[in-house]
């Protein structure tokens, strides 16, 4: 088996429009019924018709499973019309539209972004969000640094007590593994946590950082990184030392711990 941490992909979110020369959006809402992805596909398939994305979510709430298709009909041998009614057919689905893509760059259906299901997001590109820090951190020095640092650890303190709140039976290992995957699905980067006698030390591939400042630290991402160790291990700590290797692109923190 492939350990989990060796290797990553790139996720592609289906708010991004992908390539292709006639690109159409299907937004297909169906009843929760075991198969009725599959038979969607498969009408889609049967027509040529290239899926280029695919993003299904299943709302309990209301029992229904919602699908957002981007498909190129370049080679299809029907138009979107038809396709569309044909999938109106199928006695699970309940609503089926389309949007032609042309021109655009993003998905049309999908809003609000949420995490865990429940937790309304925002996505941000990493530049401007490094540059407000990288701003105060100058215009302040070092008063900037500890506000970064002291707000890092406030957002992870709050998204620790919502890990808590979904899984209150979780072991300490399966609480870390989810604030690992949560780190990594947030975009923050891919942490390994490893404790010694005297200090932590945590390594963060492909953390966020300035294209054109490889320099410049998030005083933001190591307020988070202490603050799960302190969560987790019951340990007040301070970053001792912080070096990135940009050819790996690894950030490697050490973190000292400090007396109870």
């Amino acid at each position: 088996m492939t350990d989990r941490g060796s290797e990553h992909y790139t996720k592609f979110f289906s708010l991004s429009k992908p390539l292709g020369e006639a690109v159409f959006e299907l937004l297909i809402v169906t009843r929760d019924q075991v198969g009725a992805t599959s038979k969607i596909t498969g009408e889609i398939a049967r027509h040529n018709i290239d899926i280029l994305s695919i993003n299904g979510a299943n709302d309990a709430d209301i029992e229904r499973f919602v699908l957002t298709i981007f498909c190129d009909f370049a080679k299809a041998d029907c138009k979107v019309e038809q396709i569309v009614g044909e999938l109106r057919k199928f006695p699970f689905v309940t609503k089926a539209e389309y949007v032609n893509a042309k021109s655009r760059l993003f998905d049309r259906f999908h809003f609000p972004i949420r995490i865990m299901d429940k937790h309304r997001a925002i996505l941000m590109r990493v530049d401007p969000l490094l540059r407000v820090q990288k701003h105060l951190q100058e215009h302040l020095g070092s008063a900037g640094e500890s506000i970064m640092f002291e707000e890092g650890q406030s957002y992870a303190r709050e998204t620790w007590l919502q890990y808590k709140k979904a899984v209150p039976n979780a072991n300490h290992e399966e609480i870390l593994e989810n604030v690992k995957d949560g780190l990594r699905a947030t975009g923050w980067g891919l942490f390994e946590f490893q404790e010694t006698q005297n200090a932590f030390q945590v390594t963060i591939r492909n953390p966020p950082r300035l294209e054109d400042n490889e320099r410049f630290q998030s005083r933001f991402l190591y307020g988070i990184t202490a603050s799960v160790i302190e969560a987790l291990y019951e340990f007040k700590v301070k970053v001792d030392s912080a070096n990135y290797d940009k050819q790996s692109d690894i950030l490697t923190l050490t973190l000292e711990k400090l007396k109870k």
